[in-house]
């Protein structure tokens, strides 16, 4: 199954691109179509608003923004769907990229991939997202650096057609304007876990098993469960997170109208052009000064710690040691240099490889991911040990997620993210546990990054402790 564009020509805003569409998909003849349809209507447009547009619908849908600005895309509905267990990425992924192949350099899939097959299976109110999913939206709208578009994706068995045409000609018509901003409702029940005594006590654990050896870090997490008196608008969160961290990965999957999992990640697992392949250690983090020279100061401060310098030094070399294998060659800049963002630094050093030819995208991940920024190293035994001691499921909290496309890919890491469940929020974050770390510090450097999280749902994280 190959993926054909059809090109409809530009339209002035996007409702006359739904038009446009809706007159091309009117051509579509079922009868000629007996052995189905797989096919992508574009149209051109000077101008889109893909936050906006998603948020005039309350159904199943995604978003996507890269870090650096050049892509923006949002959707509506699926025309397809890649999902299974998470022990068989390798061989799904393998799927999407054969139907993905040749359908151009717009085609994508968006999803994610649950945090790791040791931790379980993904139940409960994370269910919906499956071990892992990635979507062809129905319609979708994006900007890149060569225009903006509208596209509607017909993908249908010879007996679906006439219907599929149907329901994509009664999406188009969805209104594109956003609906007023509803303010917040307040919150009726604060939960999560661990509490302070419980992370102390996880914390002298951690400590004493890396002490004696059995690992050299341990990634610690939290999660903060928020329940309020009405159901929660997961894309008006999403437009808060994209004001208050521009120069993130900012994503949202909602694979229902009720659940939703977002975030705004500085991190990114891996770009795929290709066989060129683009990866990163992100780790080491210090709060943005008040002004520039207390910044600098606390940048300098970073670069300097012995302390974060390990920690970003092991999961350099992780990296570096599980790409090998997959490349032929990998590169490493020499030096961590600071990558600012709204409220935090990093240390971040840039690796690059050029990928096997037999190696593909979920064989990648499963290479890659988790990195010890985000589980412990060595691997294995830091999942086997957060997998005895962690109080929750993490699911696609710190998980891979992103965009396959033809013969392309980007996935960023789950990290400052919150899963929405109607009328519930879950905020994640966590903190990397070194030999010298020390309790109050990793506790604080948790509630930093809760801190804007807890703020744009109106919550004073001082009442969260």
């Amino acid at each position: 199954m190959r993926m054909r564009t059809l090109e409809v020509g530009e339209a002035p805003d996007v409702a006359r691109a739904a038009m446009r569409l809706e007159l091309a998909l009117g051509m579509v003849d079922a009868e000629r179509h007996g052995a189905g349809v797989t096919m992508r209507f574009e149209a051109s447009l000077p101008h889109v608003d893909p936050l906006g547009w998603l948020a005039a619908w309350d159904g199943p849908g995604c978003y996507w923004a890269s870090r650096d600005g050049r892509l923006t895309v949002a959707g509506r509905g699926s025309a397809l769907a890649f999902r299974g267990e998470r022990e068989d990425l390798a061989g799904g992924l393998e799927h999407a990229g054969d139907v993905l192949r040749g359908g151009g350099s717009r085609l994508r899939a968006f999803g994610g991939v649950g945090f790791a097959g040791s931790f379980g299976s993904l139940g409960g109110a994370w269910a919906a997202f499956g071990g892992y999913r990635f979507d062809v939206p129905a319609v979708e709208i994006g900007r890149d650096s060569n225009g903006c578009w509208m596209a509607a994706h017909l993908i249908a068995e010879g007996h679906e057609v006439a219907a599929k045409v149907e329901a994509l000609r009664t999406l188009l018509h969805v209104p594109c304007a956003r609906p007023p901003l509803r303010p917040l409702a307040p919150v009726v029940e604060i939960g999560g876990a661990p509490d302070r005594a419980a992370f102390s006590a996880t914390m002298q654990a951690a400590s004493a098993t890396i002490a004696a050896g059995e690992v050299e870090k341990l990634v610690l997490a939290r999660r903060i469960d928020l329940r309020f008196a009405e159901r929660i608008d997961a894309v008006g969160l999403l437009e808060g997170l994209a004001t208050r961290e521009p120069s993130s990965f900012r994503f949202c999957l909602r694979p229902t109208a009720g659940a939703a999992f977002l975030g705004a990640s500085p991190e990114r697992l891996l770009r795929r052009d290709g066989r060129l392949l683009a990866s990163e250690a992100l780790a080491g983090t210090r709060p943005r000064g008040a002004d520039d020279a207390a910044d600098a100061e606390l940048g300098s401060e970073l670069l300097g710690s012995a302390k974060d310098r390990h920690e970003h030094a092991l999961v350099v070399d992780a990296v570096r040691r599980a790409l090998a294998p997959t490349c032929d060659g990998v590169e490493a800049a020499p030096a961590p240099a600071l990558l600012r963002l709204a409220r935090v630094q990093h240390l971040l050093t840039p690796i690059r490889g050029r990928l096997r030819r037999d190696v593909g995208d979920g064989a990648l991940i499963e290479a890659l991911h988790p990195t010890p920024a985000v589980g412990g190293a060595p691997r294995a035994a830091a999942l086997a040990w957060l997998r005895a001691h962690e109080p929750f499921e993490r699911g696609l909290y710190a998980a891979p997620i992103g965009w396959l496309g033809d013969d392309r890919a980007e996935l960023c890491v789950g990290i400052r993210s919150m899963r929405v469940d109607r009328d519930e929020v879950a905020l994640f974050a966590g903190a990397g546990v070194v030999a010298g770390s020390d309790p109050d510090a990793e506790w604080s450097e948790i509630a930093g990054k809760l801190r804007m999280p807890l703020e744009l749902l109106g919550v004073d994280p001082e009442t969260i402790g």
